[in-house]
């Protein structure tokens, strides 16, 4: 708690503080970058930058009236894909309500769900979920501090960078940073858009890459196998393999899962394992062998009583 509300005290002022100076210089940044840009797009693709709101509209209402059919092809798209849109917001609405209702009877629900394993397999299952709960929670913390490290490395190298919003943009980054490709892919544009309108020239969208590009490595090499990795027990090199291994069969989503389900997938492995080095098919022993034990032992006996009689005599 005392760690929240530091962090609280440090950054919301330096949050409050970018995004007033971004709000009273990035408009006028915009009509620079505007002005600058303006003739080199009227010199190569013949197009004139709308400078008002009224000549947008102009320009709308001409487009749908000389590419009528197409523009309503476009808009039939577009409403479809918002009602997509908003289907998916609805859906991802609902899942923190079934996430606390969950929440809410876990524990009931795994005491229902434990009667019904049988007794003989009981002590094994049990075994097996409580491992898995673990090391799925580990997943959530080692995550969780993952995507803290992350945050403040974006932050820190952006605001040195002197890019507007560099504080928020890059929290905002390493939050997001459990999404593959995408929460990286979004603010990275954010950020090289930023950039540019802060009109320093060239090295302003170098250091943008360099830093995006450097913590992003970090990420991928050091921080998500060593950080998430540790937690749940896997090696660098096993998290590594699992993320292009899931990637390659599963894409987008196995890069998601991979650790967890690796995670998983260890402990079951683990404990296939020592049940096979504790089963009867792996302890017994090859024919013979007590026959051979037996001849030994005779022969051991025989050379015993031999050197026996030979020290009475």
């Amino acid at each position: 708690l005392l760690f929240v509300i530091g962090v609280l005290i440090l950054v919301v002022p330096v949050f409050v503080q970018q995004f007033q100076e971004a709000a009273s210089t990035l408009p006028e940044k915009a009509l620079r970058l505007r002005d600058r840009t303006e003739p080199w797009v009227w010199a190569t693709f013949k197009i004139r930058i709308p400078r008002t709101p009224g000549e947008v509209v102009l320009r709308t209402f001409d487009a749908l009236r000389t590419q009528g059919p197409m523009v309503l092809g476009g808009l039939s798209g577009a409403v479809t894909g918002t009602f997509r849109a908003l289907a998916l917001s609805v859906g991802v609405l609902i899942v923190p309500v079934f996430t606390i209702y969950l929440l809410i009877d876990f524990d009931a629900v795994v005491t229902r769900s434990a009667k019904l394993v049988p007794r003989r397999f009981y002590p094994k299952v049990s075994a097996i979920a409580s491992d898995i709960h673990r090391t799925l929670g580990q997943y959530i913390r080692g995550q969780v501090t993952a995507n803290i490290v992350l945050a403040t490395l974006y932050s820190v190298g952006l605001h040195f960078v002197g890019i507007p919003l560099g504080v928020p943009l890059g929290v905002m980054t390493g939050l997001f940073a459990f999404v593959p490709y995408v929460g990286f892919g979004f603010f990275f544009s954010v950020a090289l858009i930023l950039a540019v309108l802060e009109g320093s020239g060239i090295l302003t969208v170098l250091g943008v890459i360099a830093v995006m590009g450097a913590v992003q490595l970090l990420d991928a090499f050091i921080i998500t196998p060593r950080v998430v990795g540790g937690a749940v027990g896997l090696k660098p090199i096993e998290v590594l393999l699992t993320m292009m291994a899931a990637g390659t069969l599963f894409g987008f989503v196995g890069v998601l899962l991979a650790v967890p389900i690796g995670a998983v997938l260890k402990i079951l492995v683990h404990h296939a394992a020592q049940s096979y080095l504790r089963s009867e098919y792996y302890l017994q022993e090859p024919p013979g062998a007590h026959d051979h034990e037996t001849v030994v032992a005779r022969a051991a006996r025989a050379v015993a009583d031999a050197a026996q009689e030979k020290g009475a005599s």
